[in-house]
């Protein structure tokens, strides 16, 4: 964590450094806002694309006339939705159907990358790179019906209908920590372990289309980090896309 804070503190510095030469040194800063659909390979569960909220602040320093720097502070709400199947215990086998990981990370690439002009107004970026990332925050939420599979055959409840037959069991725990996703010792979260390592690293690449200001930018985030704590190795997997402006 300590490391982290001092790699985006030196980045910052830098950025900060190139914006009091901007006109010298060709800086471009930006900001963006879009999408991000991300999934978890190798979680306890198999997993479907979860889509949520990302945004940040761009920076761009040309070493030529196409070839430059490409970097960013960016919020990320990655994760991934799966079917929460619940051995019989002390109650029935279950499944919480569509349970959601989020797992909210400030995150850093770092990219090279060239600018192809199209036309007068119009430009082509592509760039690729690593990128750091630190978690925030972020929930694991049992989805909102139960499938129970009784003698008689299967039924589905509301997750609220189920809960009061649990004595309150919790719907939710944290999704980073060094402690089971509840202080409750239920079953269901204990299948689940504990909570997610709040680093993560990996490679990116990307492309944009930019016309004046405004650019429409595609990117996609491999994970190299395992980021279980468990024996399983779950890394992160995020698609982007996102409409910025250039200042």
């Amino acid at each position: 964590m300590k490391q982290i804070i001092k790699i985006t503190l030196a980045t910052l510095l830098f950025v900060a450094s190139l914006a009091a030469n901007a006109q010298e040194r060709k800086f471009i800063f930006g900001a963006k806002a879009g999408f991000v659909f991300s999934g978890l390979d190798g979680y306890f569960y198999e997993t479907e694309i979860k889509s949520a909220f990302t945004g940040g602040f761009t920076f761009d320093y040309f070493l030529n006339s196409g070839l430059h720097l490409s970097s960013a502070i960016e919020f990320v709400n990655k994760g991934a939705k799966f079917d929460f199947k619940v051995p019989k215990d002390q109650w029935v086998e279950r499944t919480y159907e569509k349970s959601t990981v989020s797992a909210m990370y400030i995150q850093l690439p770092v990219h090279i990358g060239y600018r192809f002009n199209v036309s007068r107004r119009a430009r082509l970026y592509i760039d690729a790179g690593p990128y750091i990332a630190c978690g925030i925050g972020g929930q694991t939420e049992l989805g909102d019906n139960v499938r129970l599979k009784l003698p008689e055959g299967d039924e589905t409840k509301s997750l609220d209908e189920w809960m009061k037959q649990t004595n309150g069991w919790r719907r939710s725990g944290n999704t980073f920590g060094n402690k089971p996703k509840s202080n409750y010792k239920e079953y269901h979260w204990m299948l689940l372990g504990k909570g997610f390592k709040e680093f993560d690293w990996g490679l990116g690449a990307g492309l944009a289309i930019e016309y004046d200001h405004i650019n429409i930018g595609l990117k996609y985030d491999f994970g190299l980090y395992n980021l279980s704590q468990e024996d399983n190795n779950v890394k992160n997997r995020s698609a982007y896309a996102t409409l910025g402006y250039k200042f």
